[in-house]
C-alpha cells in the first residue's frame, strides 16, 4: 500500500511540474515573407529565311511563308513589327541584287490570302498576349509575277523583326 501511495504522490508531483512548466512557457510569434519578381521578357526563339528559289519570267505570282516563334511571359501583351530594309511601314520591301540596279518588290502579310499587310506601325503590327510558351506566328511573303521580268541575278533583302512589350 505504501508503494501505491508513493506512486500516486509521484504522479501528482510530476503533473504539477508539467503544469507549472507550461504555465511559465513563453511563446513568440513572428513571420517572414517569401518574395520573387518576374521580369517582363519576350524573346524571338526562331525565324527561318524565305527562299523563292529559282524563277523565270513565266513564273506567276508566288507566296511563301515562314514562322516566327516567339515566347513572352504569361498574360504579357506584345506587338510584333516587321520592317524591310527600305523602312516601309506597310511591309512592302525591295529585294536588291549586286548584279543590277533593278529591285524585286515584295509584300509581307499576316494572312495567306494577302489581305492584311504586316509592317511596323499601327494596324500593320500583330498584337498578341503571351502564354509563357512559344507562340508561332506565320508570315506570308508575296511577289507578283510581273516582278520576275527583271534582269537575271540573285535578289535579297533583310527584314527586321521587333517585339514591343
Amino acid at each position: 500500500m505504501q508503494f501505491k501511495k508513493l506512486a500516486v504522490t509521484a504522479l501528482f508531483a510530476s503533473g504539477a511540474l508539467l503544469m507549472g512548466h507550461s504555465a511559465s512557457a513563453v511563446k513568440l510569434d513572428n513571420s517572414f515573407n517569401v518574395k520573387l519578381a518576374i521580369n517582363s521578357l519576350c524573346t524571338i526563339e526562331t525565324v527561318d529565311d524565305v527562299d523563292f528559289g529559282q524563277v523565270d519570267s513565266s513564273t506567276g505570282t508566288q507566296t511563301k511563308s515562314t514562322q516566327l516563334k516567339i515566347k513572352c511571359n504569361d498574360e504579357k501583351p506584345y506587338k510584333v513589327a516587321l520592317k524591310p530594309s527600305d523602312n516601309n511601314p506597310a511591309g512592302q520591301g525591295k529585294m536588291a541584287s549586286p548584279d543590277t540596279v533593278d529591285t524585286i518588290v515584295y509584300n509581307l502579310y499576316q494572312d495567306a490570302a494577302g489581305a492584311v499587310p504586316w509592317g511596323s506601325t499601327g494596324t500593320n503590327e500583330v498584337s498578341q498576349t503571351g502564354t509563357g510558351s512559344v507562340q508561332t506566328l506565320p508570315v506570308y511573303v508575296k511577289v507578283n509575277g510581273s516582278e520576275f521580268n527583271k534582269p537575271a541575278g540573285h535578289y535579297n533583302d533583310v527584314v527586321a523583326v521587333s517585339i514591343n512589350y
